[in-house]
């Protein structure tokens, strides 16, 4: 194992860590913004159009391979009421597309 993919490793760990302790505020606002990282990197969005439905979408370019682009959209079903806990956790279904 290379020192590189360690680290890596740990970076990532600790952003995923960071990410899911937080609140999101796309649940709060109707509209949220987020960052896509890795390869290819970009920025993604999320609107909800109901309270149990949202349409969401991604846009990234590749920084390895010139003139790669990546473009997806959803439209997801929420299901608020599936789990009775004191933790927020909502699971959702989706259906959408990809262009790359």
């Amino acid at each position: 194992m290379k020192v590189y993919d360690l680290v890596e490793g740990r970076v990532l760990f600790a952003f995923v860590v960071i990410c899911a302790t937080t609140v999101s505020y796309s649940q709060e606002k109707r509209f949220g913004l987020g960052l896509i990282f890795g390869e290819p990197t970009g920025v993604s969005g999320k609107m909800w159009t109901s309270e149990q439905n949202a349409l969401d979408a991604g846009f990234a370019y590749s920084f390895r391979r010139r003139g790669y682009l990546h473009l997806h959209t959803d439209y997801l079903w929420h299901f608020p009421n599936a789990f009775h806990s004191s933790e927020r956790f909502v699971p959702f279904a989706g259906i959408g597309g990809r262009k790359f």
